[in-house]
């Protein structure tokens, strides 16, 4: 998986949604967080640049926004939005074998048991794939800092 980049007009829109300019934003994330951060920082973080992760958190907690409200997608949107497209192909798929059922309930019942082996492997490797993205996060919080 590739390190998620930071979507420089949405925390623009959240900095303007606050009605803060970049300078307000940079002294409240000073104040709050104990940072070190200038106006022209957050102009690169707008511009496209993505900032350290204690930075990010910082930025996302005076926006009032998860860190991931950040991102260009957020971390899981281009997996969920492959299990809705997968989801969806097992509806048609399950309607099919449904249809078949009616005509020849053999040949019917073989599709959707197949469909169904399909459909719980897939559920089985989203399970470890969501397994593995908890201890990834775990792992990454451990290594983070109290603010």
């Amino acid at each position: 998986m590739t390190k998620p980049t930071v979507d420089g007009n949405k925390i623009a829109y959240f900095r303007e949604k606050r009605g803060l300019t970049q300078s307000k934003l940079a002294k409240k994330i000073n104040r709050e967080y104990g940072k070190n951060i200038r106006q022209a920082t957050i102009s690169s973080w707008e511009n496209g640049t993505t900032p350290s992760v204690d930075n990010l958190e910082a930025l996302a907690k005076a926006l009032g926004v998860e860190p991931e409200d950040l991102y260009e997608k957020s971390i899981l949107d281009e997996e969920i939005g492959l299990y809705k497209t997968e989801i969806k192909a097992y509806e048609l798929a399950l309607d099919e074998a449904d249809a078949k059922f009616k005509e020849d309930q053999v040949a019917g019942y073989n599709m959707l048991r197949e469909k169904f082996t399909e459909l719980k492997d897939q559920t089985l490797q989203i399970s470890n794939n969501n397994t593995r993205m908890i201890e990834i996060f775990s792992k990454i919080s451990e290594l983070l800092p109290p603010l």
